[in-house]
């Protein structure tokens, strides 16, 4: 299977998941200095928000880098799955939107 369909795929299921219902959802397609960039961007759900007033730093640490509740989160699985492919995840928290990149060297 594609690992990077399921990388993907992961962040479009979250999307439903954790965005708020009735909004847009953003997806840019560009290549930057040599690589490839999807980025996914969406309005919080109106519940999550406050638990989400924290820096992007601070966001990473917990639900990339560290276990949550001691249960791998989808982030975690989809940044392993591009970091399987030579690729990064970066994600970002402005405001009520989360913004999931994933970052590939282009052929």
């Amino acid at each position: 299977e594609n690992l990077l369909w399921r990388a993907f795929e992961n962040l479009i299921k979250d999307v439903f998941k954790h965005g708020q219902k009735g909004t847009n959802v953003f997806i840019t397609i560009e290549e930057e200095n040599g690589f490839g960039i999807i980025s996914i961007r969406n309005e919080i759900k109106d519940e999550l928000k406050d638990s989400m007033r924290v820096s992007s730093e601070e966001f990473k640490n917990k639900y990339l880098n560290g276990n949550v509740l001691n249960q791998r989160t989808s982030l975690m699985v989809t940044k392993n799955l591009i970091e399987k492919q030579n690729g990064m995840l970066d994600v970002k928290i402005r405001e009520n939107y989360f913004t999931a990149s994933l970052i590939l060297k282009t052929i």
